[in-house]
């Protein structure tokens, strides 16, 4: 029933429980073997030695533990952000004049060139003062009362990186409010090793650096809110241990 034997000469008794024996060495007919045997040393060293494992693993699990999550902004967009830059992508739509209608692409020197007005500055503006300086100028002399449109489909001038346990690291093209959600999922989702509720992001603003520690995980099941990525974000995703 039980497997008494002394410590290594210390002067000290073990009294192991034969069906403890039997789970520690993960086979009954090697318990039955060693009994009557001087097996004192070897028993203990496995004992200890997986006792160890145990106490080494508790911080391991510990330090797997999600972090605190951040308070982060919650607000969606800002105005500053939505400015159009050199190379950056944007339709304008005149209603009902379709040919006047394009994509356009912003020059190196900050400009487009529309119909019937010719060269408008477009850089460093929002997309609301490009459709007022637009309608504006065909209302005068070319158009009645024109109702004009602009939508940015892409922020080249505007960038983001994302680092770490994503498939596909590097730079993305910043989007008007995009999420870290749509950050991820553009650099081709976490990799089979992210901590996912450890994402950092490192935001620099007016030459202060702030730094936020984001649920990722948690966001996508809706357990938390959402957080809104500002062009020159740096996202990274780090390694869980195992």
């Amino acid at each position: 029933m039980y497997a008494p034997k002394q410590y290594g000469g210390l002067g000290i008794d073990l009294i192991v429980p034969r069906f403890f024996l039997v789970i520690l060495l993960n086979d009954r007919q090697r318990v039955d073997d060693y009994d009557g045997r001087d097996t004192l040393a070897w028993l203990n060293m496995i004992v200890y030695f997986r006792l160890l494992i145990v106490l080494l693993l508790i911080p391991l699990a510990s330090a797997c533990g999600d972090p605190p999550a951040s308070v982060y902004p919650d607000q969606q967009a800002y105005q500053e952000d939505t400015t159009i830059g050199v190379g950056d992508v944007f339709d304008v739509r005149v209603f009902q004049h379709k040919e006047m209608s394009a994509t356009y692409s912003t020059s190196a020197e900050g400009s487009i060139s529309f119909p019937l007005i010719g060269k408008v500055m477009v850089s460093g503006k929002t997309p609301a003062a490009v459709e007022e300086e637009i309608q504006s100028r065909l209302a005068d002399g070319y158009l009645v009362n024109p109702q004009v449109s602009v939508f940015v489909k892409e922020y080249k001038s505007k960038k983001l990186s994302i680092f770490g346990q994503v498939r596909k690291p590097g730079t993305l093209a910043y989007t008007e409010g995009m999420t870290i959600i749509e950050a991820i999922s553009q650099a081709g989702g976490f990799t089979g090793m992210a901590r996912k509720n450890a994402v950092t992001v490192t935001r620099e603003l007016d030459g202060k650096k702030s730094k936020y520690t984001i649920p990722v995980d948690k966001i996508g099941r809706g357990s938390a809110g959402n957080f809104n990525l500002r062009p020159g974000d740096v996202v990274f995703v780090p390694e869980r241990l195992f």
